[in-house]
């Protein structure tokens, strides 16, 4: 039977002459082909990695490890082992302590230790430059109001010492005794005492209540502010004088009506 010359003859010479010559090719670029090829194979199974963040990456290769139990082949646990370790139980004589390790609490961002620290102790600087800088300004305020404290403390003598003057004049007028004795100059005061005894109209009595003068009399325990209020009110309903209009009125509706008010402020 005759054999068709297109057709190869896998037992011909010339086939396994030329697979010879296939084998007798170099090694090493048979070797980079491989590699090449595996390379390719690797790239498409796993494509996504690439595109993994490397801080991703370690997470999964560290959980991986944590994960994995010591060998026992391990030169650490061989030791504890020697102290009397099992595998499995808790640490301790009695061995009911922890089973697991203590975690590790990696550090994902950018802060080192210093920064931390630092910035714990900017807040607390911060803090107290805060406090240092609200008691300052407390202060300020305090010295303030006692500065303002003082100037209305002095208007408002200036103006007693006007309305004792006044009472005084209009209470002679009328032939009326101080009602107390800050009603009148201190001066005034003195002097009507001592023309009282030359006079002899009164004596000395000391079991006369009157004779001895308290700090109630003197108006020790009022503010000058407080003694203002008083000598003004008493000054406008009983003579219907305004010590800063400088104006005797008619009646009470005249000076109610005229009059801007019973204080300072109010004129």
């Amino acid at each position: 039977m005759a054999t068709n010359n297109d057709e190869d003859d896998y037992m011909s010479e010339t086939f396994i002459s030329d697979s010879i010559k296939e084998d007798l090719r170099p090694s090493l670029i048979r070797s980079q082909s491989e590699k090449h090829r595996h390379e390719i194979s690797k790239k498409k199974m796993k494509p996504y990695e690439k595109d993994k963040p490397r801080s991703l990456i370690e997470a999964i290769n560290r959980e991986k490890g944590l994960s994995k139990p010591i060998s026992s082949d391990n030169i650490g646990f061989k030791m504890m082992q020697k102290l009397g370790f099992q595998a499995g139980a808790g640490l301790g004589k009695l061995g009911d302590g922890t089973t697991e390790p203590i975690p590790i609490n990696c550090k994902n961002d950018r802060k080192g230790l210093g920064r931390e620290a630092a910035l714990k102790e900017i807040k607390q600087i911060k803090t107290k430059i805060r406090s240092e800088h609200l008691q300052k300004l407390t202060n300020v305020m305090d010295f303030r109001a006692r500065i303002r404290e003082k100037s209305e403390e002095k208007r408002d003598m200036i103006d007693l010492v006007q309305s004792q003057r006044a009472c005084r004049d209009l209470d002679q007028r009328n032939a009326i005794e101080p009602e107390e004795v800050w009603f009148w100059p201190e001066n005034s005061s003195k002097e009507l005492e001592s023309k009282v005894n030359e006079d002899g109209d009164s004596k000395s009595n000391p079991n006369d209540p009157s004779d001895n003068e308290t700090e109630d009399d003197l108006g020790q325990d009022f503010s000058i502010h407080e003694k203002l209020q008083m000598l003004t009110l008493y000054l406008r309903t009983t003579y219907f004088y305004c010590v800063w209009c400088g104006t005797t009125y008619e009646d009470y509706n005249d000076i109610a009506s005229e009059c801007p008010g019973s204080t300072r402020s109010d004129h």
